[in-house]
């Protein structure tokens, strides 16, 4: 299909079956990719996902929150130094639930590890599902320059099964 063709030729996939990735190995494979495949005019994308599964190993005496603060360091010096766009995916931590017993959508706050996600971050984007809804929820919680990279906002959408694609949600949709 047309889809895969453009995925086969657009992404590549940094998969370590033997052992827990470092954040050095990750850059360093994904350098080489740059080099052999990178338009220095366009950029070029790197998504960590998930965070979690990167190899959470520190130097003796470093802090979760130090390390944490240093990973976003070097995916940042990363993406300034190839044109890039870095992503990085961190589940929250668990949360509460509210006084009607509902999860309440993820802020900022809610990142499971430290507070330098929020702080260091230039963007945080975050997914909610509503299950009993049958939604899903997209909402912009951090823009570090918002005339330059957008607002902050959000936006719902529900899925579209018979299409098999997410639809802006209309609360008086038909299908």
């Amino acid at each position: 299909s047309e889809g895969m063709k453009f995925i086969n030729n657009h992404f590549f996939f940094i998969e370590t079956r033997d052992a827990t990735p470092s954040i050095d190995l990750i850059l360093q494979i994904a350098r080489s990719f740059v080099f052999k495949y990178g338009d220095a005019g366009s950029g070029v994308g790197l998504i960590i996902d998930p965070y979690n599964e990167v190899d959470p190993s520190r130097k003796s005496g470093k802090r979760e929150d130090e390390h944490i603060r240093d990973f976003i360091s070097e995916c940042k010096k990363f993406a300034r130094n190839h044109n890039a766009k870095v992503w990085c995916v961190a589940h929250p931590t668990k949360m509460p639930r509210d006084q009607d017993g509902k999860f309440p959508p993820p802020d900022a706050q809610s990142i499971s590890g430290s507070a330098h996600w929020n702080n260091m971050a230039d963007c945080i984007l975050t997914v909610f599902r509503d299950y009993e809804e049958k939604t899903t929820e997209v909402l912009m919680r951090k823009v570090r320059e918002q005339d330059l990279y957008g607002q902050i906002g959000s936006c719902k959408f529900e899925y579209n099964y018979k299409e098999f694609k997410f639809k802006p949600y209309d609360i008086s949709h038909d299908w």
